[in-house]
């Protein structure tokens, strides 16, 4: 059985505030990226395999 790495972290109860500021757009609170933009920013094999998210309860 494959162990998921996230098992050894300590639940705090809640997901923690991560402050951005958008400098280009001072209202919106997300980062535009255009797909080469993103690629330029991730280390080369980084899409070689799916990713997804694991929840726990």
């Amino acid at each position: 059985m494959r162990r998921n790495t996230m098992d050894a972290l300590p639940y705090s109860g809640s997901i923690p505030e991560i402050r951005y500021s958008n400098r280009d757009r001072p209202g919106m609170q997300i980062e535009v990226l255009s797909l080469s933009d993103l690629i330029a920013r991730v280390p080369p094999h980084h899409f070689d395999h799916p990713q997804r998210p694991e929840f726990t309860c």
